[in-house]
């Protein structure tokens, strides 16, 4: 009888094991290891992403009810002790540097381009985490709350983010993305919310030759020099104005010099009017609004790696501990996508997710996986499983 391994195996032939064990040597991250190394932790952390395990305790009890198959990937029973300990002492970066290395990549795969631009769409935010301000004080922020922020750059086209940044919530989203290096990012789109309305930022992407569109906010000093197409009534819905701008004011002509463009539009359907800011002249206005509107599919990004990773509570409470844990959440979420890519299967991310979730240590190809009948795959991964791999856990 053939050996097909598991669906957790096909998954971890997708991980750089190499590139990994370089970065646990150059942190020296493995030193004075005895019982779980750093590959076991990510294995353990992997598979409490996968299966939803939000409890050192609830991993420790499935891991000795699928001892069998722990044992085929060098890992046998794992105390809760032993694994807080590594998800408190193991520097979270030799994970970041993963992610990072697995999203090189992905950038390799198809994309599907909802803009018909030679340049790529970037969507900039960022999304709080709250934390128990008694269990984690270093996450303070204000007077009674704590929490993590995720700053994300996400690239529309892949709809895969292209940087994340993890910092406390103290530190503002502008200085985020002031510290990031956006000459990398030269002949692209850039679309954000007034929570990064800065003039001396903006001049730098402009500066960068990055397209930017946001939020006109009120109390902004600007004068119009004149009109771009003409004007419509203002009860006309899609573009009302197509003005260009100068900011004025002592920071405005001092920080932004340039020119800008300022677009009024109704949205047909809410009736609701907005204004856009950009410093892209050669685009019609319709398409500025068009593209704002795409900023939502960072919010959707934000929603769904909330529902779907475990990422809302933490198996430790130090910040190494919650760092090292969305860290391989982001790494799972990578893994998931690429199969997505790879494979072409027409699942969605939560579909795919979902599949991989019910099947995770059943020994079924991954092909196989994907062409199941959604009616009948759970009893096909039933029968596939064998008899200690029922326990419900």
């Amino acid at each position: 009888m053939s050996h097909t391994s598991t669906v957790f195996n096909q998954l971890l032939d997708f991980l750089p094991r190499y590139d990994f064990e370089c970065f646990v040597k150059q942190y020296n991250a493995d030193k004075y290891t005895k019982k779980l190394n750093c590959w076991q932790q990510l294995l353990c952390l992997i598979y409490a992403q996968a299966t939803g395990k939000e409890s050192l305790r609830d991993i420790e009890t499935s891991l000795k009810v699928h001892h069998q198959r722990w044992y085929h990937l060098g890992l046998e029973t794992v105390a809760k002790s032993t694994l807080s300990d590594a998800n408190r002492s193991r520097p979270h970066e030799i994970f970041e540097r993963l992610f990072y290395e697995i999203l090189g990549r992905c950038k390799n795969v198809s994309v599907n381009k909802p803009f018909k631009f030679d340049s790529p769409v970037y969507l900039l935010d960022g999304s709080v985490i709250s934390l128990c301000l008694s269990l984690c004080p270093w996450s303070k922020y204000g007077q009674t709350k704590g929490g993590l922020k995720i700053h994300n750059l996400l690239s529309l086209d892949r709809q895969l983010p292209e940087i994340i940044v993890l910092a406390e919530q103290k530190i503002s989203e502008l200085e985020i993305a002031e510290s990031i290096d956006w000459s990398r990012f030269s002949d692209s789109w850039l679309i954000f919310d007034r929570g990064y309305y800065k003039y001396c930022w903006w001049n730098s992407l402009n500066q960068n030759n990055i397209k930017f569109v946001t939020r006109l906010r009120s109390g902004t000093n600007y004068c119009v020099l004149g009109q771009l197409t003409s004007a419509m009534p203002e009860n006309t819905d899609g573009v009302i104005k197509d003005e260009r701008i100068a900011l004025f004011g002592e920071a405005g002509l001092e920080d932004y010099p340039q020119d800008l463009r300022l677009i009024t539009y109704r949205d047909p359907k809410t009736k609701k009017v907005y204004q856009f800011i950009t410093n892209d002249f050669q685009e019609v206005p319709e398409t500025i609004a068009q593209l704002y509107k795409e900023r939502w599919q960072i919010e959707l990004f934000f929603k769904w790696i909330k529902q779907n990773l475990v990422i809302k509570s933490f198996l430790g409470t130090s910040k190494n501990a919650v760092l090292t844990q969305i860290w391989i959440a982001m790494i799972y979420l990578l893994l998931i996508a690429y199969i997505k890519h790879q494979t072409g299967t027409k699942l969605s991310l939560l579909e795919l997710s979902r599949v991989i979730t019910s099947a995770f240590l059943s020994p079924l190809t991954l092909i196989d996986l994907l062409n199941l009948n959604p009616k009948t795959a759970t009893s096909t991964i039933a029968r596939a499983s064998p008899r200690s791999q029922l326990t419900l856990c």
